[in-house]
């Protein structure tokens, strides 16, 4: 207690010089980071890209997080800085100069190096630090970041971190989460401990935000955990649900309030994340084939498959096979395995293949697979029609076939083979022997049925003797599609009437002469011939 008025005098004036020498030291060190050290370097806040960058899309983008953001004061204490590279290129080397402001010394070295921070990848270095007893508020801490890609291309960026100091007999109360991952689409259950490691609090209110384009809180978002003691811990809890397509990271900030022990309200504010995590899985939504609908031996039929992922995450580089039944197969090497870059939870996603049908399919439903490496499997069925089949059982002609012969009436057997009827049949005989009438229309046969149409040709008197192929194209449609199918006959040309008499004649007269010649009288004869010849 100081009695003297001019005692009281000194020291009041001892306060002002101190707290004026403190106010130049904090606004010296705000507007003036380079007087702890720091170069003066006219740069904007954020980074720079060189003119060897320009158009890149892909570089490293480094950011940096505290661990701990509370530290008591005057104390020497470990600060984890976290270093994390939020770019989607690697940075190769990193140089990092921290400069501490006012109420702050640096107790470790303020330079750190890390190389090979590759995307995603987070670094932790370590700094050794002492807040002064004077500090009333936050402690300002810059950081230059220096940093290369592959390229050699250099960046440079400032960060202000922040530490708050922990006053003796003040509470000290962190929230420290139970959990890591959430899943979207889900209510998920978040446990929290609060833990005052710091003076007794009263009237301990946590409240906690989530972005609301990420997810929502269910119920309130305040709890109350009442008067927390020093090194007690009281557990609270929330429910939480993550929309749909949401991935990556999910973070969450608490406002936290209490008294202290003098009745003084304070708050703080604490941010914390928590790894989305799901897993898709595919399903199958539609499919369609062109030609439609299919039937056995149909070649490169186009498989058109839409599948959705009715998962809760997005995949990525997924493979999509087709596996095919007996009787199926793809209509070339790599026409049943597809590679989806990303699945995503909100689109539909179309795949074409390209397969083949066996002659000897079978009509019926088929499961057809949809098997993948990352968002399991699915299935779909496929209905194979039966197809008519056409074969020409009998050939009937009116007369002989002969080269050259006219207007020969031709009755052919036509049968169809299959269950299924045939709509606008149409038969076709190909020869280049044949010419008259050589297409007739049947109109609809149904399956197992027969029908018997007549053709008028002629055939050419160049046609070769023996057999003689006949190909008749027959045509039809079914269930909206037009279809073929080839039949190939024989028939038995003979040899003309006329060229056989001629023949026969000279045959006889050389069997006559030759007689005639061994004989006395046919000699005589044939002398007389020859002489009144002469």
């Amino acid at each position: 207690m100081l009695e003297h008025p001019h005692d009281r005098c000194l020291v009041f004036a001892l306060a002002i010089l101190i707290l004026a020498t403190l106010s130049m030291s904090i606004l010296s060190s705000t507007a003036e980071p380079q007087s702890q050290n720091m170069p003066v370097v006219q740069q904007p806040p954020y980074y720079l890209v060189t003119s060897a960058e320009s158009g890149n899309q892909s570089r490293p983008v480094i950011s940096l997080k505290l661990e701990v953001t509370r530290i008591p004061v005057e104390e020497e204490r470990d600060l984890p800085v976290v270093v994390q590279n939020m770019g989607n290129a690697t940075a190769e080397k990193a140089i990092l100069d921290f400069y501490p402001g006012a109420m702050m010394v640096m107790e470790s070295d303020s330079r750190f190096v890390v190389k090979n921070l590759t995307p995603g990848d987070a670094k932790v270095v370590k700094l050794k630090v002492r807040i002064s007893k004077y500090a009333t508020g936050p402690v300002k801490l810059w950081v230059r970041m220096m940093y290369w890609d592959k390229n050699g291309t250099f960046y440079t960026d400032y960060v202000q971190l922040s530490v708050e100091p922990i006053i003796p007999g003040s509470p000290n109360i962190l929230l420290v989460p139970s959990d890591q991952v959430v899943v979207p689409d889900k209510i998920n259950i978040l446990n929290f401990s609060v833990v005052n490691y710091g003076g007794d609090a009263d009237n301990v209110t946590v409240k906690l935000v989530v972005p609301s384009q990420v997810g929502a809180i269910i119920g309130p978002n305040t709890e109350f955990a009442g008067e927390v003691k020093r090194g007690e811990r009281e557990n609270l809890s929330i429910q939480v649900y993550v929309f749909p397509g949401v991935y990556g990271a999910l973070e969450v900030e608490a406002y936290i309030s209490y008294r202290d022990f003098r009745g003084v309200p304070d708050t703080s504010v604490q941010t914390f994340g928590y790894r989305v995590r799901g897993s898709a899985r595919i399903a199958v939504s539609t499919y369609y084939t062109n030609p439609t609908p299919v039937f056995p031996g149909d070649r490169y039929v186009r498989l058109v498959v839409v599948i959705n992922n009715i998962g809760d995450y997005v995949a990525r580089d997924v493979w999509v096979n087709l596996s095919l039944p007996k009787g199926m197969k793809p209509s070339f090497a790599g026409s049943c395995a597809i590679k989806v870059p990303v699945l995503p939870t909100d689109k539909p996603v179309e795949l074409t293949y390209r397969i083949d049908l066996s002659d000897r399919l079978a009509p019926g439903i088929y499961r057809m697979k949809v098997m993948t490496d990352k968002a399991g499997n699915s299935s779909f069925y496929i209905t194979v029609d039966e197809k008519a089949g056409f074969t020409v059982e009998g050939i009937f002609l009116s007369k002989r076939p002969t080269p050259g012969l006219r207007g020969e009436k031709i009755r052919i057997a036509v049968r169809n083979l299959g269950n299924a009827t045939a709509k606008s049949v149409k038969v076709d005989l190909m020869s280049p022997f044949i010419s008259g009438t050589t297409s007739v229309m049947l109109g609809d046969i149904p399956g197992g049925a027969e029908e018997f149409p007549v053709m008028e040709v002629d055939i050419s008197k160049y046609a070769p003797q023996g057999n003689l192929t006949l190909e008749f194209h027959i045509e039809w449609n079914q269930d909206g599609r037009q279809l073929s199918e080839v039949v190939r006959k024989q028939i038995v040309v003979e040899r003309e009437e006329g060229d056989f008499i001629p023949m026969l004649l000279m045959a006889c007269l050389v069997v006559v002469l030759l007689i005639t010649y061994k004989h006395p009288i046919g000699r005589r004869i044939l002398k007389s011939i020859r002489g009144s010849s002469g």
